[in-house]
């Protein structure tokens, strides 16, 4: 996910739709539009009050999180989701564990046919999506609160006793293949998202999409079998649910649905291994028309463990000071951005910094040089006075308030992050605090990929 040094911005609440296997169009569409969470967490009028949360877990282990809010009257949006998606299962199950769930939606639940409980939700102005995608699994929904009820129940269904029909596998297969074919029409063409990702994670094998042949071997029982392993264990969820609720009420209503679920054992494995970062690393891709200069990205690993305050007000820093040391490069500070990534994303395992700038061929390697002697200064002459103007302007400029699509994104990466409240809501640091955040978390300037697209 590419983040202009923003939190997560505006998009939808069913975030995870699948078009492939891997680095897909509907999760690049996601990735462009989630922005770093501390965009609009920074919000000096109303920050986020940490009393106004209620967390707890149900006895089979599943973790809740309740943001109580009246952005939307009557309105709920909810996220039942876990970490690690169809790569984290055998590869020779990962495209069935991909399609396991379209299977699960297309065969209907309850004893009822898709259309049928979907028609339920269209008459109520409720929706719901359940996807497996390359590194998660959700659940998702919306609607008025009356309708709360229904979607955790349907929720529940889905992890307890899911319904497989040979209808719905012709369905999902119809679909999917239909997808591969699509995309094998394009030919190999590869966006700037794949480009990018593919190049600093050395190709790796777990991005690279499915294809018709990875269903030959198709079963009802197969898939039915998989989507087990990925949707059976409660204590692998968390919900994260913003509305205007009553928390009592609504903690009532999910102790007698999600959390009637039994225990079980059953674990998916973890991600497979990442790929080093591959320091050092400078690569041409020619024929890119679409341009009419040359696009280049500077890339450099950072700790994951950074929280998105920091990270934010780290991109806000340099975007300031490294344009102010750019005197007679006005084209190149137009040119310029400085945004955060987490490529993996919904996993937070991997963190990277980007500066990505466009010129003539000529002016790439100055230009280049020109940004790496500006961070390396930056670096050295970090400050407490000068930090606390780089915090007045951010949050002048990230003030707004959040719509509760947003107030969900909020709550549900604060799940994702563990719980580090630094991911929830602005706390008041004072400079001295924050310089040293800065510091601690400053990329190695001698450490950075450099990747080039040219017409």
């Amino acid at each position: 996910m590419t983040l202009p040094s923003s939190i997560f911005s505006y998009i939808a609440v069913f975030l995870l739709v699948f078009a492939q296997t891997s680095v897909n169009e509907d999760e690049i569409a996601l990735t462009k539009k989630i922005a770093t969470l501390a965009d609009k967490v920074y919000r000096a009028e109303e920050p986020h009050s940490p009393h106004k949360l209620v967390e707890f877990t149900l006895a089979n282990g599943m973790q809740i999180c309740l943001q109580p809010c009246e952005k939307e009257k009557n309105e709920f949006h909810f996220q039942l989701f876990a970490p690690g998606g169809f790569t984290s299962l055998p590869p020779e199950e990962r495209a069935l564990g991909w399609t396991s769930s379209k299977v699960a939606w297309e065969s209907g639940i309850n004893g009822q046919t898709t259309d049928e409980f979907t028609f339920h939700l269209v008459d109520h102005n409720a929706a719901m999506r359940i996807t497996t995608h390359i590194f998660g699994r959700a659940i998702e929904a919306s609607g008025p609160i009356s309708e709360l009820p229904y979607c955790l129940h349907i929720a529940k269904l889905f992890l307890s006793e899911p319904q497989f029909t040979e209808e719905g596998l012709k369905h999902a297969l119809k679909r999917a293949l239909s997808t591969l074919d699509k995309k094998s029409k394009k030919g190999n063409s590869k966006g700037l998202r794949d480009i990018f990702l593919l190049t600093n994670m050395h190709n790796w094998d777990i991005l690279q999409p499915n294809s018709p042949e990875d269903f030959k071997d198709v079963s009802l029982a197969k898939i039915e079998s998989i989507f087990k392993k990925l949707y059976s264990n409660p204590a692998e969820f968390h919900l994260a649910l913003a509305g205007d609720i009553d928390t009592e009420l609504v903690t009532k209503q999910i102790e007698e649905t999600l959390g009637s679920l039994p225990k079980t054992s059953q674990y998916l494995t973890s991600l497979p291994p990442i790929p080093p970062f591959p320091n050092g690393l400078k690569k041409e891709f020619f024929g890119y028309s679409r341009y009419q200069q040359s696009l280049t990205r500077l890339t450099f690993p950072l700790s994951k463990d950074v929280d998105l305050q920091t990270l934010d007000l780290l991109c806000a820093h340099l975007n300031r000071k490294i344009k102010l040391l750019l005197v007679n490069a006005d084209s190149l500070k137009k040119e310029m951005t400085i945004n955060y990534e987490f490529p993996l994303f919904p996993s937070l395992d991997v963190l990277w910094l980007e500066i990505q700038f466009s010129c003539p061929k000529s002016q790439i390697e100055p230009y280049s040089r020109l940004i790496l002697k500006a961070l390396e200064k930056v670096q050295n002459e970090i400050e407490e006075s000068d930090i606390a103007l780089s915090m007045t302007e951010l949050k002048r400029r990230r003030s707004i308030p959040l719509d509760l699509t947003g107030e969900l994104l909020v709550l549900s990466n604060y799940c994702r992050s563990g719980r580090n409240k630094d991911n929830l809501y602005t706390t008041k640091y004072d400079e001295k605090v924050m310089s040293k955040k800065i510091k601690d978390c400053y990329p190695n300037v001698s450490n950075y990929s450099m990747i080039t697209l040219h017409p």
